[in-house]
């Protein structure tokens, strides 16, 4: 039996999704165990920032490390690959993220990540992982044009020789 449960419909999802004004990510989410959904209205977080003016630095702290890990996650989606090219790939798929290998400042950065349950994929590879991923994508789609090329002309080739055939069998009827 699936026991898990859907969060949807919200403008907004997680911590930093409400803080960052310059990052808006509302998404549906699907709770695979048991949890607490704390939710905390605009009007409710200007009080907080009112009553505790120094939480603030603590937050922009915050935001400005997660858009740090959106910004090298949109520059990794961009190397994305196909379907296909995926099947083929030579390299391992990108580890979860621990404490102990993310692209944080600090082990406390990663804690607030992983603190709070997501699970994310090594968002940075290496610029050598790169260049030769982009090396072998070239490969693939030269191997890839190439078959296609070799597929065309084998059909034009059977075309022709349908051609020929039905040229002949005219022929042949004529001459009957």
């Amino acid at each position: 039996a699936d026991k898990g449960g859907i969060v949807g419909g919200l403008p907004f999802f997680g911590t930093a999704g409400l803080l960052d004004s310059e990052v808006v990510r509302p998404c549906d989410v699907t709770a695979l165990t048991p949890c607490t959904l704390l939710i905390l209205s605009a009007a409710s977080y200007n009080r907080l920032l009112k009553y505790a003016p120094e939480f603030h630095g603590a937050l922009e702290s915050f935001v400005s490390t997660r858009r740090k890990a959106w910004e090298l996650q949109a520059n990794v989606s961009l190397e994305l690959q196909t379907a296909d090219s995926f099947a083929r790939d030579q390299y391992s798929p990108p580890r979860p993220i621990t404490g102990s290998h993310g692209e944080f400042e600090s082990e406390d950065e990663a804690a607030v990540l992983l603190q709070s349950g997501a699970r994310c994929m090594k968002a940075r590879k290496t610029r050598k992982e790169l260049l030769e991923f982009r090396q072998a994508q070239q490969e693939y789609a030269a191997a890839d044009a190439e078959q296609a090329a070799d597929a065309e002309q084998a059909a034009d080739t059977e075309q022709a020789a349908g051609a020929e055939q039905a040229v002949g069998a005219a022929s042949e009827d004529d001459e009957a």
